[in-house]
Formats: C-alpha cells, sequence, structure tokens
C-alpha cells in the first residue's frame, strides 16, 4: 500500500470521515440546511399570505352585507307596514287583459302608458296592477290580471275617445285593506310584495276578513305603492 493510501485511511478511521471523504458529507449538511430555511420560509410565506387573504374576504364581505343592508333600509324593508279599511275610488283605469304570469303585467303598463303619454297626449303619472288570482292557489298560466294606467279627473272629458281605442272601466268606490310602501323604483315592487301581502293577509285573518282581487296603484308623484285588497 502506497504511503498515501495508509494516510489516507488512518484519517478515515481516526474522523471517521464515511464513504467518499468530507465533500459529500458537506453537501448533503447544506443541502439538508438550505432545505430547512426554504420549508421554513414558504411555510410563513404562505401563512402570512393566507391571513392577509382572509382578511381580505372579511373585509369584501363586511363591504358587501352593509352594502345590502343600505339598500334595504332605502327600500323600506325594515319599516312598519300600517294596515287599515278604508272605502277606495272611485278610479277610472285604461288597460289591457292579461293571463299568465303576473309579472307579465310591467311590461302591458308601460305600453299602455306610453301609448297614452306619446300617443293621445294624456299625460299619465299612476300605473297599476289589478290581481285577480291567488298565486298559490292558481297555476301560473292561469292566472288573470289587467294592467294599465288611471286617468286624472282632468282627463275625464275625453274618456268617449279613449274608448275607440284603448280598454276603459271604472273601478268602483270599494271597501278595502289599504296599505302603503315606498316607492323608489323596480327593486320596491318586489320588496312591496315580500313586506306588505303579509300583513295584509295577517291583518284579514285576525278580522276573519274575505280577501278579494289586489290592486296595487303605482303613484310616481307619491313617491309610494298603494296596495288595495277588495274585501
Amino acid at each position: 500500500m502506497h504511503g498515501g493510501s495508509v494516510l489516507h485511511a488512518s484519517l478515515r478511521s481516526t474522523i471517521f470521515l464515511p464513504p467518499g471523504g468530507i465533500l459529500p458529507v458537506f453537501a448533503r449538511f447544506h443541502a439538508g440546511h438550505i432545505w430547512k430555511l426554504y420549508y421554513y420560509k414558504v411555510r410563513s410565506y404562505d401563512t402570512s399570505t393566507a391571513v392577509r387573504e382572509m382578511k381580505s374576504v372579511v373585509i369584501v364581505a363586511t363591504a358587501v352585507l352593509v352594502a345590502c343592508a343600505g339598500v334595504l333600509v332605502y327600500l323600506g324593508f325594515f319599516g312598519t307596514v300600517e294596515v287599515r279599511e278604508q272605502d277606495m275610488g272611485p278610479y277610472l283605469l285604461v288597460y289591457r287583459e292579461h293571463v299568465g304570469d303576473y309579472g307579465g303585467t310591467a311590461v302591458i303598463q308601460e305600453e299602455v302608458c306610453s301609448e297614452l303619454h306619446d300617443g293621445e297626449k294624456v299625460p299619465v303619472s299612476r300605473g297599476f296592477g289589478l290581481y285577480y288570482d291567488d298565486p298559490r292557489a292558481v297555476k301560473k298560466e292561469n292566472l288573470r290580471s289587467i294592467a294599465g294606467c288611471i286617468l286624472e279627473e282632468r282627463d275625464y272629458p275625453r274618456i268617449a275617445e279613449l274608448k275607440k281605442r284603448h280598454l276603459v272601466r271604472e273601478y268602483a268606490r270599494t271597501r278595502c285593506l289599504v296599505a302603503e310602501f315606498p316607492f323608489k323604483g323596480t327593486l320596491s315592487i318586489f320588496a312591496g310584495v315580500i313586506c306588505v301581502y303579509p300583513r295584509l293577509e295577517e291583518y284579514a285573518r285576525e278580522k276573519k276578513l274575505g280577501k278579494g282581487p289586489v290592486m296595487e296603484i303605482y303613484d310616481i308623484p307619491g313617491k309610494k305603492i298603494v296596495y288595495l285588497m277588495q274585501l
């Protein structure tokens, strides 16, 4: 054995160097150390990132909830709906008949009001929908209603002329349950369905009153929807 080889073997046995010498040991130690540093750094980064993202989600969700609550307050969801018994009418109605989903009356109302305003030069400020059937008891395709606009008294002299081109009828003075809801746009109509109808039904049930057709009057100048449930 050469001297170098004997010395190398002696050093290996003295300091317990593993096969391959000190370089592989250093390499393995260095790689392991780097991996540990990387692991803890990534884990720390992922945790802090997750916390930041969670905070962002909470902030956005809170903002959305606050905005939704603000809209609901604006629409009148949390207001008190007062119901009273009162004689209402008479009203002179220019209308079209409709059978089917009550949602279709909105288009009819717009068309009738446009025809009166633009075609007949009759300014109107109150639209209406008169609903005859309970949608919980009658199939959607069989629901009966009429929709259109309410003529103002100043235009009564033109009734005979209007009847030549439109359906016109009187809503006679009738005893009704009456409730009002603020009108602030299309969403108010949906809000009113949720807030007003349960109160009308509750009142009728408590007083043991019969329930007839319901008219919704969209009073634009008054910024309100008036609900009339015939008794």
